[in-house]
C-alpha cells in the first residue's frame, strides 16, 4: 500500500488509491473522498481552496444524489444532471 503523504503545510496527509483519496487531519480525522466530488475539489484547489480539509465521508441524500462535508462548505454531486455544486458555510 502507498505511503501518506505529507501535505505542504504540514497540517495533513493523503493518500491516493485506486478508486478516490483518503485525508487524514488531526482535527478531522479520516474521510474518504472518491467520484465527482475530486473533481470539483481539484478544480478548486483541494484542501488549500476555500473548502478545506473533507470532515465526512461521501453519504447518500434525496434523489440518489450524494454529499460530502468539509470544513468551510459542502460538495453535492446530483446525478441528473451530472454535476457538483458547492455551498460554503
Amino acid at each position: 500500500m502507498p505511503r501518506a503523504v505529507l501535505i505542504p503545510h504540514g497540517v495533513g496527509r493523503y493518500n491516493h488509491v485506486q478508486g478516490g483519496s483518503i485525508y487524514f487531519t488531526p482535527s478531522t480525522w479520516s474521510d474518504v473522498v472518491r467520484g465527482d466530488i475530486p473533481t470539483a475539489r481539484a478544480s478548486l484547489g483541494w484542501e488549500r481552496s476555500r473548502l478545506g480539509y473533507p470532515k465526512s465521508d461521501e453519504y447518500g441524500v434525496a434523489n440518489g444524489d450524494r454529499r460530502q462535508d468539509c470544513e468551510h462548505a459542502s460538495i453535492l454531486w446530483s446525478h441528473v444532471p451530472r454535476q457538483t455544486t458547492v455551498g460554503y458555510f
